[in-house]
């Protein structure tokens, strides 16, 4: 509130429309320093969207800094402009998110993409609550499942899944200290990513791992707060 009283009207109400903006293919985070900051919301991407900074004294005018700008690069863009003119930009660089989501390419697991769609499908979040965070209780129900996950995956490593499953356990890692900060649409699709490389290493971990039981527990946990007996985690 102080902050708030402190900055001009005509910004805040530039700002407004931003604060609830949703998409497919991008969620807000909140974590950095940005007045508005929009990642994509694949978790493996780089892609953000940023409104840093504003100032007053010659117009109104806004710094944003994003990548990508253009189809032609990945790199990023940082420049003022117009407070007037934020939408342009921002509706370009959506549309770019848009277009990475369909063109298909050499880099592409379509069998992880396939179990990664499957997964995702069983989270019902209701509309209005996917940008939502998560309630505390849900934080640390989710938080222990897969901090045991974590340590007992050690078990499964061999010479041929051991890159597979480090990078299972990086997922992991970066899912869980994001438990607080992220939207629930978040928290449901890096799962569902985890979900589908254990899935993707055969039935041992898909049993032992991604079986009902555990897949409830995190279902309920990013839908809804329900008692759920912790036998169930494994």
């Amino acid at each position: 509130m102080k902050l708030k009283k402190k900055t001009p009207l005509s910004v805040l109400k530039t700002l407004e429309p931003f604060l609830n903006k949703t998409g497919s293919n991008f969620v807000s985070d909140e974590s950095g320093k940005n007045l508005i900051r929009f990642i994509d919301k694949d978790p493996e991407s780089d892609f953000y969207f940023n409104i840093e900074q504003y100032q007053t004294k010659n117009g109104f005018k806004v710094l944003i800094d994003y990548a990508p700008f253009h189809e032609n690069s990945v790199e990023n863009k940082r420049t003022w402009i117009s407070g007037r003119e934020i939408n342009k930009p921002f509706s370009e660089w959506v549309t770019l998110l848009k277009a990475y989501e369909v063109v298909k390419s050499p880099y592409d697991d379509p069998i992880v993409e396939s179990f990664k769609e499957t997964y995702y499908t069983e989270f019902e979040i209701v509309e209005e609550e996917k940008n939502t965070p998560l309630h505390p209780q849900q934080i640390l129900l989710l938080d222990e499942y897969f901090e045991k996950i974590e340590t007992k995956i050690e078990d499964y490593i061999t010479e041929d899944n051991a890159k597979q499953i480090e990078e299972i356990k990086e997922d992991i890692s970066e899912l869980r200290n994001n438990l607080s900060s992220k939207s629930k649409s978040w928290i449901a699709d890096k799962v569902s990513w985890i979900w589908a490389k254990m899935t993707k290493l055969g039935p041992k971990l898909m049993k032992d791992f991604v079986n009902e039981g555990n897949k409830q527990i995190v279902r309920e946990g990013v839908k809804q707060l329900i008692e759920i007996g912790k036998n169930l985690i494994g």
